[in-house]
């Protein structure tokens, strides 16, 4: 199952960034999930096999498996970024990657 989150991809409306917070898009995972898994027969909800999260999923998909540690099996994350120092350097300093990489889109 591929989520697109609220104001992105397939999500209506495009763009949208009202109450696109990470708590609603945590709660939007939650309920995606309830309403897959839900057996009602036994009042229990299947826990998600894999989460996988890249750049903001990322984020996404920790903040998910902290408030819902029992709702995944288990997590997958690329492409984070904790914004230290040194990825904010890469990312936007004159020396950085970014920089190197293409100084011509840099500047």
């Amino acid at each position: 199952v591929l989520l697109d989150q609220r104001g992105a991809g397939k999500s209506t409306p495009r763009g949208c960034v009202q109450d696109n917070t990470l708590d609603f898009l945590v709660q939007d995972c939650e309920r995606l999930r309830h309403h897959l898994f839900d057996n009602n027969s036994s009042n229990t909800v299947a826990p998600w096999d894999i989460v996988l999260g890249g750049s903001w999923g990322a984020t996404l998909g920790l903040a998910y498996s902290l408030k819902h540690p029992t709702a995944l099996r288990s997590l997958i994350l690329r492409g984070v970024c904790a914004l230290r120092p040194s990825e904010v350097n890469w990312l936007f300093g004159a020396k950085g990657g970014s920089a190197i990489a293409s100084p011509e889109a840099w500047k």
